[in-house]
């Protein structure tokens, strides 16, 4: 094999209907400086068959058979085992799209190794044939140069566009002195990428759509968990004690505050949509909005936030509760127009 430039690691779990397109869309751009590792993790249908089918086809293509752990397992356990210069993360139900590897090759030949490559990818809805581009703001790539304090830190802990490591190319080097979060079941992408974008020195955008993520919005009423806040709770509080350790970034504290606040926010809204037990429902909204760090994250001011932010803020900060209700009703209605 010649020498490999890319390693790309595929968790696996129970993903028959699109791991084949998935693997397709990585052998088929005719980039042979690849390896593609598939972790099985635990999968009880025939995602081990197809997986194994091409195994034995293409001598680049390792599957690796594991116990179910869960996605972070299955990361680590590829982690553990690249041999390519640069690592890229693909979950099985999505698919590469566009010259992915010969384009990412050139950029780092271009740009002199950097650690991390960032692009765009496109976002995809099951019921429709149309996509919707999940790229970074104008100003975020200026004169071929990124700042992390100027850039990426608000960036990445004030929004989600940084918070998945399937938008990212990193360097071998810099990704195997970080491991994902096994006991985190929510966010582990989150806390990954805060870590790494501190660890690393040189970062490139690509405004490239080179990732093609699959929505399904059936999925998200099938894994509604009512104690989602409490799972994502933990992940700000790991998030929180990170800037803590760093004084250089505490600034951005207030970000990540915000962030929770819309959270918070998210996960009433999930309970008022999909939560059928009325005495289930109070009980947990009553917890979120008594929660010590979202009382915490109400002390943040009002200063450069959005109007939706501040309308947020003032009701939780205020225990309206009334008005939260009314409120979220209102984007419950909005919701399910458009899903029409």
């Amino acid at each position: 094999m010649n020498k490999i430039v890319f390693s790309v690691i595929i968790p696996i779990y129970n993903s028959s209907k699109y791991i084949e397109e998935c693997i397709l869309s990585i052998i088929n751009k005719g980039f042979d400086n690849l390896e593609v590792l598939l972790i099985n993790d635990g999968s009880t249908d025939n995602s081990k068959d197809i997986c194994q089918k091409y195994a034995d086809e293409h001598e680049n293509i390792t599957l690796v058979n594991k116990s179910n752990g869960g996605v972070s397992s299955a990361r680590n356990a590829g982690l553990e085992l690249v041999k390519g210069d640069y690592i890229l993360f693909l979950d099985s139900d999505d698919y590469y799209i566009n010259d992915i590897f010969h384009e990412l090759e050139s950029k780092i030949k271009e740009f002199n190794s950097p650690e991390i490559i960032i692009y765009s990818m496109l976002l995809k809805k099951e019921t429709t044939s149309a996509f919707h581009k999940l790229t970074l703001p104008d100003n975020f790539f200026i004169n071929n140069k990124i700042t992390k304090t100027e850039t990426i830190y608000p960036i990445l802990f004030g929004t989600s566009y940084l918070n998945s490591v399937t938008r990212l190319c990193i360097k071998k080097e810099l990704a195997q002195q970080l491991k994902f979060d096994e006991n985190l079941h929510y966010g582990e992408d989150f806390v990954f990428c805060v870590e790494l974008f501190l660890k690393s020195n040189t970062i490139l955008y690509c405004d490239r759509n080179f990732y093609l993520y699959r929505f399904n919005e059936e999925s998200v009423t099938k894994t509604y968990n009512k104690e989602l806040f409490f799972n994502l709770k933990k992940t700000y509080i790991k998030i929180s004690d990170v800037i803590d350790k760093h004084s250089n970034i505490h600034i951005y504290k207030n970000c990540l505050y915000v962030r929770f606040l819309k959270t918070s926010f998210d996960c009433l809204l999930q309970l008022y949509l999909y939560e059928k037990d009325r005495n289930v429902r109070r009980l947990y909204i009553k917890q979120i909005l008594n929660d010590d760090l979202l009382n915490e994250s109400k002390q943040i001011k009002y200063k450069n936030i959005s109007k939706k932010n501040k309308m947020i803020l003032f009701l939780l900060r205020n225990k309206l509760f009334l008005f939260l209700a009314f409120y979220i009703k209102k984007m419950k209605l909005s919701f399910r127009k458009g899903k029409k």
